[in-house]
């Protein structure tokens, strides 16, 4: 660990990119898999996010804090929770398709309570931001992500619903990536040592 080391958010930015390209690289996977097998739960599409942007993550943070590994599996069940509760509810009740929506904002808030409460902590006193920038971030994309359900895009063309949907997609990465590299700089400078 090189606590010296400054903090990079360009480089917080690229890799939380990386690591929500990743967590749709593991989301198709698993598409391609369930789609074989006729799983239809959402829970593995939250813990393949939370585990490639966790990781791209981590790569950073083991830079600048101790035990740094534990921030993956914190991120992997605070967006998992959310869309495992929703499964199960799911099998009981017809969800509408807005629980998506509600279902990462939770994640979002979640995976940064448990990041706060179990790991930075201790480890920064500005660390209580954490969960409102990574509810922030999450609540960005979900907003931004939400302009691919609207009616109005698929009247503009295939071309251009397609290329739309792509930047909204391709863009929640450095969006994240953005608020929370952002939100990464005070814990660091504020880092208790």
């Amino acid at each position: 660990m090189n606590t010296n080391k400054s903090f990079s958010v360009s480089k917080w930015i690229f890799l939380t990119s990386a690591g929500f390209i990743l967590g749709i690289v593991f989301i198709l996977l698993f598409v391609a898999f369930s789609e074989y097998s006729g799983i239809e739960f959402q829970f593995p599409l939250a813990i393949s996010m939370g585990g490639g942007i966790g990781v791209m993550q981590w790569i950073v943070l083991r830079k600048h804090f101790e035990n740094s590994f534990k921030w993956i599996w914190l991120f992997i069940v605070g967006l998992g929770i959310p869309f495992l509760l929703f499964d199960i509810l799911g099998s009981f009740l017809r969800l509408k398709e807005w629980y998506y929506f509600i279902g990462w904002c939770l994640g979002g808030f979640l995976s940064g309570y448990l990041q706060y409460r179990f790991y930075l902590i201790s480890r920064s006193s500005k660390a209580k931001s954490w969960v409102w920038y990574s509810l922030g971030a999450w609540v960005s994309c979900t907003l931004i992500t939400s302009v691919i359900f609207m009616p109005f895009i698929k009247s503009l063309g295939r071309t251009l619903e397609v290329t739309i949907n792509m930047i909204a997609i391709f863009g929640c990465g450095p969006i994240l990536g953005l608020i929370t590299g952002f939100g990464m700089i005070s814990i660091i400078e504020k880092k208790i040592d």
